[in-house]
């Protein structure tokens, strides 16, 4: 009597399952905020727990901050323009979970950055004192600073999303990295910096660090 009611509740079970998997989406279209930038992508679930993603994201904005040159302070402005193409596979490994754990993806993948820096113009507070002399703003000169990183950046990260939609409209979730690598950075400089081989040794120095591009992304998907 056991095994019997064991194979109704299987049946049941399957015959669920069928029809969530009739109802559910194969396509979505998913525009999506995130610290890469505003995007869209097109994915593919070719079935429940796996999806193909591929999409464009850009990311142009600037601010002023303060940075250092030689031991004095100046003020910076900087420019990012990053804009880069994906191509992502997702596995939820936990697909059968009847708990929210279902919801859990991992993320692999690769972008390609055809706009791929960002640039710095940095001036001095005031005057510049050099070996007893004293040398006035307006003659010092500005330093032109410049970097970019690799053009192709593999990504690894990990997200939230139903792999089971009901509805033709869902949220994601996803948080991750791209390595970019080490940057290449370039300093020019006028009037008193134009002399600024040691300025670029500090900014490479400083700007060495910025290998991995960290994603924070909030997706819409939508049923097509």
């Amino acid at each position: 009597m056991q095994s019997k009611a064991t194979l109704i509740y299987l049946a049941l079970t399957s015959l669920s399952v069928s029809q969530v998997l009739a109802q559910q989406s194969s396509f979505f279209i998913s525009p999506h905020v995130a610290t890469q930038g505003l995007g869209l992508e097109l994915k593919f679930a070719p079935q429940p727990g796996l999806n193909f993603r591929a999409g464009a994201s850009v990311l142009n904005f600037d601010f002023n901050t303060n940075y250092t040159v030689r031991a004095e302070p100046a003020d910076a402005k900087v420019d990012v323009d990053i804009a880069n193409a994906h191509l992502m596979f997702d596995a939820h490994p936990f697909v059968k979970s009847e708990s929210f754990a279902r919801k859990f993806l991992l993320t692999a993948g690769a972008g390609y950055f055809w706009r791929d820096g960002g640039k710095a113009i940095a001036t001095y507070n005031g005057d510049y004192y050099y070996e007893g002399y004293t040398i006035p703003n307006d003659m010092i000169g500005e330093l032109y600073g410049e970097v970019h990183w690799n053009k192709i950046a593999p990504y690894f990260g990990l997200g939230f999303e139903n792999p089971l939609p009901r509805k033709r409209v869902n949220l994601g979730f996803a948080l991750g990295a791209y390595y970019t690598g080490k940057p290449n950075a370039e300093v020019t400089g006028t009037k008193f910096l134009e002399d600024s081989e040691n300025d670029e040794a500090e900014f490479r120095e400083q700007v060495s660090r910025l290998r991995f591009l960290p994603v924070l992304q909030i997706n819409l998907n939508i049923g097509l």
